[in-house]
């Protein structure tokens, strides 16, 4: 991921609409996209290059979306953005709970291959070829410092205390319960002003300031807020 993140850098993903001499200019040249690719595609792992793929269709779209509404005929395409616009719709948070397993890395749906249930549909194909279809694997620390190889971990229970991200938070932590020094973030908590509640999982998160804020700037931080979702 972090050669992903070094590529990306210096490129804008976004930007609002500039004078028509510096459109016309920016027409001349090749699509976002194509800039990406061409980042992406300079660049590799292990001296094998990196390899980009098209994202889904329109028609690919429309047709997820017409097997999600036979879950819930209450989703909209066109509204459905945030966890926050299917927190109250029943049908889908039984499928979501039954069905669905969220990862740091990964999402995956998965049947139960239950026909006596009936919050995911019957299975379409062969029951003993799905009886040999496993869980997506978290990604697992094998003996050489490495991270075990997908053939090696596939079909065995795991979870996510071992993910790349999770494991460097976790060492800091040990680093700095091991450090008896005050550190300078410590003083921030002095200025803290805000809480925001998290769309997503509806716990509280701080707002605070290296350097105190003055109380015009916190009623503007308030106001914006207001028109936001937090996650």
């Amino acid at each position: 991921m972090s050669i992903l993140n070094l590529g990306l850098q210096s490129v804008g993903l976004m930007r609002q609409k500039m004078g028509q001499e510096f459109e016309d200019l920016i027409e001349g040249c090749n699509s976002m996209e194509a800039i990406l690719n061409s980042i992406f595609h300079r660049q590799s792992l292990k001296d094998r290059p990196f390899k980009t793929f098209e994202a889904a269709t329109e028609q690919e779209i429309d047709n997820l979306w017409k097997s999600i509404l036979q879950l819930d005929p209450d989703l909209n395409k066109d509204t459905t953005r945030q966890f926050k616009h299917v927190k109250n719709m029943t049908k889908f948070n039984e499928f979501y709970d039954h069905c669905c397993r969220k990862r740091h890395y990964f999402f995956e749906i998965k049947k139960c291959g239950n026909e006596f249930y009936n919050i995911c549909l019957p299975l379409s194909g062969d029951k003993e070829m799905f009886e040999k279809i496993s869980n997506f694997p978290d990604p697992m620390p094998g003996n050489d410092n490495h991270y075990m190889s997908f053939e090696d971990i596939y079909g065995k229970e795991t979870d996510e205390k071992y993910h790349p991200s999770l494991k460097n938070k976790s060492n800091n932590n040990t680093a700095d319960s091991n450090d008896s020094q005050l550190k300078p973030t410590q003083q921030y908590v002095r200025n803290v002003g805000l809480c925001v509640s998290c769309i997503e999982c509806n716990k509280p998160r701080v707002l605070y300031s290296k350097y105190k804020v003055k109380q015009e700037t916190i009623q503007k931080l308030r106001s914006f807020l207001e028109t936001v979702d937090y996650s």
